[in-house]
C-alpha cells in the first residue's frame, strides 16, 4: 500500500508537471549526481547513492526525489508551498523560512497518509515556485534524514 501511495504520489506529480510544461513550468536536467533547473538558474546535488532517473527525478528504492518547477498561478508563495504540502491529505510537521541563493525559502517537513514522510524545500521564484521533494517511507526517514538535508542545503545559484 505504502509503494502504492508513493507511485501515485510521483505520478501526480509528474502528471501536474507534464501539464504544465505547455507553460512555464519545467523539470530539471540531469548530469552525474548534479540535478538543474536552468530557467531558475538553481542546481543541487542529488544524494549520495541516488540514482538520476531523468530530468528533476532521482530515486533509492522505495525513496523518490522531485527538482521542479512551475507557476504560482497568481497565489502567494508561502500560501502555495503549504498547499501544496498538505496534497494527498498530508499533515506540516515542522516549517521554516530561510533564504537560499537570495531567495525566500520554504523547508516543510510532512507526514502523509500510509506513512510517507515527505521533506520539501521550496524557493520564490516571483511567478514560479521551484522546489526539491524527497518522499520516503516513515520508518526509512531517520536513516536518511541526514543525507536528505544535506542535499537540501546544496540548491545554489550556477
Amino acid at each position: 500500500m505504502r509503494v502504492k501511495f508513493l507511485v501515485t504520489l510521483l505520478s501526480a506529480a509528474l502528471a501536474a508537471h507534464m501539464l504544465s510544461s505547455c507553460g512555464e513550468a519545467s523539470g530539471g536536467s540531469r548530469r552525474g549526481s548534479l540535478m538543474k533547473l536552468p530557467e531558475c538558474g538553481i542546481e543541487m546535488n542529488a544524494p549520495p547513492g541516488w540514482k538520476i532517473d531523468g530530468p528533476g527525478v532521482c530515486s533509492n528504492g522505495d525513496s523518490t526525489g522531485l527538482f521542479l518547477s512551475e507557476p504560482l498561478e497568481g497565489k502567494n508563495f508561502s500560501d502555495k508551498a503549504e498547499e501544496m504540502s498538505r496534497e494527498f491529505g498530508a499533515k506540516i510537521e515542522s516549517r521554516t523560512d530561510c533564504t537560499v541563493a537570495g531567495r525566500k525559502t520554504l523547508r516543510i517537513l510532512s507526514e502523509a497518509p500510509n506513512g510517507m514522510k515527505v521533506l520539501r524545500l521550496y524557493m520564490d521564484f516571483g511567478e514560479n515556485i521551484a522546489y526539491v521533494s524527497y518522499v520516503t517511507l516513515k520508518e526509512d526517514f531517520p536513516a536518511c534524514e541526514a543525507e536528505l538535508q544535506k542535499s537540501l542545503d546544496s540548491v545554489r545559484s550556477k
